[in-house]
């Protein structure tokens, strides 16, 4: 799930347009994670040719716009939840309201770090748009955090800490935004990637040398923390105190 939060970021939107002028001599040209199968963003943009240049300068390309989101100041979050069975039908049963209790963690800790900011800007909340355009899960765990702050689904009804998000600032309903479009999303999607990686590394699946578990190291520093404290505040694993969590407990340390 590629999630953004938008609250006064055009600094940082001019520094990712100089990044990618620097490294594909094109301030618009979309990038995500994955700059292998990109011909419909590219060919959207008018990219001619534009796959072998992303791919020319993937790594650094990558690792300056994740180096541009640190250095300005952005607060990150991860959520992560160990689902399993041997029935696939299981899975995709209650697929939605793990998708529903993920976003609702994200959105309660995303508050409790607004409660904490003097800003009172209003916060923006921007979704990727969700697959087969599955906005249910999203649009009711939202309005339930923004109107009464907590959660309810088949899981159970939690309350947020933060308490309701209106009275945060934020705006009443979420928005849903294309990667291919949205610097921000294309951001969140870089993202979200990294910190696959980080958790495929706690696991044992990456060594320290991969690219992408080096970048989710270089974030570290930026995710939300809570009287110093990193797990359970910037980043949850679900269930907690379970082989997952306390893997990636160790990772981070």
């Amino acid at each position: 799930m590629r999630f953004s939060v938008s609250v006064g970021d055009d600094n940082l939107l001019a520094d990712v347009r100089r990044v990618k002028q620097d490294r594909c001599d094109d301030p618009d040209m979309p990038v995500k994670w994955n700059l292998r199968g990109q011909a419909r963003a590219l060919r959207l943009h008018g990219c001619d040719g534009g796959e072998e240049r992303l791919l020319a300068v993937a790594e650094p390309l990558r690792a300056d716009l994740l180096s541009a989101l640190a250095q300005s100041g952005a607060t990150l979050f991860m959520s992560v939840i160990h689902a399993y069975s041997y029935r696939k039908k299981v899975l995709s049963s209650v697929r939605e309201d793990l998708l529903r209790f993920c976003f609702g963690n994200l959105l309660m800790r995303v508050g409790l770090a607004r409660r904490n900011q003097t800003d009172r800007r209003r916060t923006e909340i921007l979704l990727d748009w969700p697959e087969s355009g599955a906005t249910g899960p999203f649009i009711g765990e939202y309005l339930s955090g923004w109107k009464a702050g907590r959660s309810e689904n088949a899981l159970g009804a939690v309350p947020y800490r933060c308490g309701p998000l209106r009275d945060l600032g934020f705006e009443p309903a979420p928005v849903f935004g294309v990667t291919d479009l949205d610097v921000r999303l294309q951001l969140a999607d870089l993202v979200a990637a990294a910190c696959r990686s980080g958790v495929s590394h706690a696991i044992g699946k990456l060594g320290d040398s991969d690219f992408g578990v080096r970048q989710f190291r270089s974030l570290l520093p930026s995710f939300f923390r809570q009287g110093g404290m990193v797990m359970g505040r910037g980043i949850t694993v679900a269930p907690t105190r379970e082989h997952l969590s306390n893997a990636v407990l160790n990772a981070i340390r």
